[in-house]
Order: C-alpha cells, then structure tokens, then sequence
C-alpha cells in the first residue's frame, strides 16, 4: 500500500495512523516536487539542531541565517512541496 502512495512504509504507517477518521490519506508528492520536499526536510533538520545549540549556549542566530530562511519560505509561499 507505501508504494501505491509513493510512500516509504514509516511514512504510511504515520499517515494511516495519525488521520482524521475516514479521511484519506494524502496524495503522492510528484517526483519533482518530492525532490524539493527531501531537501527542505534536510534543511528543517539542520535548522532544529542549529536552534537547539543557540538555546543551549543561549547564543545569537547568525545574521546569514535571515536569507536562508526567507528563501525557504518563498519556496513553501509557491507551494512546491504540495503540488498542483
């Protein structure tokens, strides 16, 4: 049923069990946009860990930080991880 979806197994196995009732599961992400979805969750992974040091050391968010994080914004703005 994963790969009907286009789905790795943990990630069906999430969406059956974290839905809504009788609602469906989502659609497949398109090969394109799956693409960019992989690279803003590796993106979101570095992010977490680089905010868990700045908490930890209570230290400041770099200033380079701000483009990145309007850039990944712009790309969620256009919807490219959810498709047409």
């Amino acid at each position: 049923r994963a790969a009907y979806f286009e789905m790795r197994p943990v990630h069906y196995a999430r969406a059956v069990l974290l839905r809504d009732g009788d609602a469906p599961l989502p659609p497949p992400v398109p090969q394109m946009d799956r693409l960019v979805y992989e690279q803003l969750k590796r993106l979101g992974n570095n992010l977490n860990q680089i905010l868990r040091h700045l908490h930890i050391t209570r230290g400041q968010a770099p200033p380079s930080l701000e483009p990145l994080l309007k850039d990944i914004r712009a790309v969620l703005d256009r919807g490219a991880i959810l498709g047409p």
